[in-house]
């Protein structure tokens, strides 16, 4: 399967440190793609996103803000000795309009960068803010772990025009790891094995993509 190819390309790529200068040590997860609307699980609870991350693995959530229209954004840890916020960025859409008598210029992206402690599980709460009322709670279930199991390579999203978007990770020798993005539209000669692969999908739903069997 050619999904599988690239794959393995990919996993490949990141051990081959001896040939090429593909530093990704410090490299975080990202969990932005778990950022998808609440939805009603098979006995009318909410439907909790779940994953899992190493001890003194570092993660991070992309939020968009823009203050000047009242747009922001706020998180809650159930346990901070598990997880805990260590720094945080914002990213200007448009930095060259943030000068003196601008208004309005101030959209942006804000980083959210947290880390694993110690083993456990903990509740990631995001809360998207208009105007001062919080108009959407987004929960992310993640669990700490010495050694997590294998049990997922990545994250499967559809989007709304049916395409399926695949953030794969791979871990390479003495630790290194990488990250890589593929985007399968519904005419995409692989798109129905990439659909029953991770067991069926619906549009806005996010799903763990299990590891492909060796051959």
């Amino acid at each position: 399967m050619k999904s599988t190819f690239l794959f393995i390309l990919f996993v490949a790529i990141v051990q081959a440190v001896g040939c090429i200068e593909y530093k990704v040590e410090n490299s975080m997860k990202d969990l932005t793609p778990l950022l998808v609307e609440e939805r009603q699980g098979s006995i009318g609870k909410v439907a909790v996103t779940h994953t899992t991350i190493k001890i003194n693995e570092t993660a991070f959530v992309k939020c968009p803000i823009h203050k000047s229209v009242g747009i922001d954004c706020e998180y809650e840890i159930s346990d901070n000795e598990v997880l805990s916020l260590i720094d945080s960025k914002v990213e200007y859409d448009f930095p060259e309009r943030m000068r003196p008598g601008m208004m309005g210029g101030d959209s942006a992206q804000m980083t959210l960068i947290f880390k694993a402690n110690k083993n456990g599980s903990v509740i990631l709460k995001i809360r998207k803010i208009f105007r001062g009322e919080i108009k959407e709670t987004i929960l992310i279930k993640i669990t700490v772990s010495t050694n997590p199991e294998k049990t997922s390579i990545g994250f499967a999203r559809m989007e709304q025009d049916g395409t399926i978007v695949l953030q794969l990770r791979a871990e390479g020798q003495k630790g290194l790891t990488g990250d890589a993005l593929f985007r399968y539209s519904p005419n995409h000669p692989e798109y129905k094995n990439i659909l029953r692969h991770v067991g069926g999908l619906k549009k806005g739903e996010v799903k763990p993509v299990p590891p492909w069997p060796e051959k």
